[in-house]
């Protein structure tokens, strides 16, 4: 087992700072795994496994030197901010795969209440249709923000782009916009040459 870095980073970083923080992150990715392991164990020892759902996600991505950025900063939001592990677990999967799908943190919890036939009115999709291969995608895009005194951050994400926005009282607005997959890391801003698709995507925003 990896141990965790504890001690702050320098400013800036330097090369072994970079590769304790990527260590002391895997460590930890290495103590959920085997936490992960000894639950799903206990529970089948206790024959609980076929009336189990189990969801694995978290709450946001983590930087490692994107853009000369480290930890949870907010903003702008890439996708490794806000790409984030959802794995489901159903009750007597035997064999799983990897769904394309695009979804967001806010379809997990209709999702468990259609798990157990609640009716509910709250703003996310339930995944279940895409569970049980009704269909290929619930959403066309979906939108992360980000908010604080100074700037506001927003990222639109579908199956083909990425669009960045942010600004702030004093900050005039910014746009950037990716091809997906194929800018894996985001670093080709196309925006110039794709108006109309930065224009249906910043409506996206103006409507939520």
């Amino acid at each position: 087992m990896l141990e965790p870095l504890l001690d702050p980073i320098s400013e800036p970083p330097t090369e072994e700072d970079l590769s304790r923080l990527q260590e002391s992150f895997a460590s930890r990715l290495s103590y959920i795994d085997e936490q992960l392991s000894v639950l799903l164990t206990r529970l089948e020892e206790l024959r609980l496994r076929e009336e189990c759902w189990v969801i694995l996600t978290s709450d946001c991505g983590q930087r490692f030197g994107e853009f000369g950025l480290f930890g949870r900063i907010a903003s702008p939001l890439h996708s490794e901010q806000v790409q984030i592990p959802l794995i489901v677990c159903p009750p007597g999967l035997i064999e799983g795969y990897r769904c394309g799908a695009i979804t967001q943190s806010d379809d997990l919890l209709p999702t468990i209440l259609d798990l157990f036939q609640i009716e509910n009115s709250l703003a996310g999709t339930s995944l279940i249709p895409l569970l049980e291969g009704e269909m290929d995608q619930i959403h066309e895009h979906v939108l992360a923000r980000h908010q604080d005194s100074e700037l506001e951050s927003r990222s639109v994400r579908s199956l083909e782009w990425m669009y960045l926005q942010q600004d702030g009282p004093e900050i005039e607005r910014s746009e950037r916009l990716f091809q997906k997959p194929e800018d894996r890391w985001e670093v080709n801003d196309v925006m110039q040459l794709h108006f109309e698709i930065v224009e249906e995507l910043a409506s996206v925003v103006a409507q939520k």
